[in-house]
């Protein structure tokens, strides 16, 4: 079963590299200006940057980025679509890579965990102790 679960996370690993590579490497970057807009009761951040081609994009900053402790007037690079300069991710390891790392190390510790499990029923087995585990 753990071999299994070992499995699943490094397809969910392998799944979500393939997609943030593929952003990334089509994907422009730019250095984006943080302007604090009131949204209601509340201001939100909004990122402002020109793409290669010298439009100006304004966007609400990006709900995975909440973490991120945004400034009126802090610069931050972040990466675009050329198609769609509306989509914008941080320029930041984690933001882009922390689900992919995530589910590469649970992948790691669920193969850990399975090949210690095998081992240890394989002494069980040469020392001739019978173990029933409850299912």
């Amino acid at each position: 079963m753990a071999w299994i679960i070992a499995v699943i996370f490094l397809i969910f690993a392998v799944l979500a590299v393939y997609d943030e590579a593929g952003f990334v490497r089509t994907a422009n970057g730019a250095r984006a200006t943080v302007l604090m807009v009131p949204m209601g009761d509340i201001e939100a951040p909004a990122l402002e940057f020109f793409t290669a081609n010298n439009r100006a994009i304004s966007v609400i900053a990006p709900d995975n980025n909440l973490f991120f402790n945004y400034r009126e007037g802090l610069m931050v690079d972040v990466l675009y679509d050329p198609g769609q300069p509306e989509h914008v991710k941080l320029r930041h390891f984690f933001l882009l890579w922390g689900a992919s790392s995530f589910f590469l190390l649970l992948s790691l510790a669920s193969f850990t965990c399975a090949w210690l499990l095998g081992k240890l029923r394989q002494v069980i087995n040469e020392k001739g102790v019978h173990v029933e585990l409850v299912r």
